[in-house]
């Protein structure tokens, strides 16, 4: 389990670092080039739903272990 909060806790970190050095091409970006953004949300998508199966797992983990144990 710690192990899971370190690796979403880096995921966190290097989306945060990307935002920030994100707000230097705002300008960049609302030219013709927008492979960054398209990119950037799939990413924010994919990471989404990476959280998710992580969050469905132990539950299920658990219910499986509630249920052996009865």
């Amino acid at each position: 389990m710690m192990k899971t909060k370190h690796i979403l806790s880096l995921i966190f970190g290097l989306l945060l670092s990307s935002i920030a050095f994100g707000q230097d091409q705002v300008a960049e970006l609302a030219g013709e080039d927008k492979y960054n953004v398209v990119i950037g949300v799939l990413s924010v998508i994919f990471i989404c739903i990476v959280i998710y199966l992580i969050v469905l797992d132990r539950k299920i983990r658990r219910l499986e272990k509630q249920k052996n144990s009865n």
